[in-house]
């Protein structure tokens, strides 16, 4: 189970209907975004099922920089949310 270079999806092409300005911009942050995606795989593996906000704080990041990465996770079958909730937020648990 590991993050491959996803060729990741323009999240803005809605907005600006894909422009090369767009997709240039989209390019240069997938990398960034494949090491986040490792890092949140890394930290579930070592402390187990975790929330958005736990994992948010093993990494020491704000909470909206994992949440993004967690949903390309669930995206790509890697991760799942789990029925149990602490401290107001669902569990992410490795598939």
């Amino acid at each position: 189970m590991t993050v491959s270079s996803y060729d990741f999806q323009d999240v803005c092409s809605n907005k600006h209907g894909g422009n090369a300005q767009s997709v240039q911009a989209n390019r240069k942050v997938s990398s960034t975004k494949v090491k986040s995606q490792q890092l949140v795989l890394e930290v579930l593996r070592q402390y187990g099922p975790l929330t958005c906000k736990e994992i948010a704080a093993q990494m020491d990041v704000e909470m909206h920089t994992v949440s993004g990465r967690i949903t390309e996770l669930k995206e790509q079958g890697l991760v799942r949310s789990t029925a149990v909730c602490r401290d107001g937020g669902r569990v992410v648990e490795i598939v």
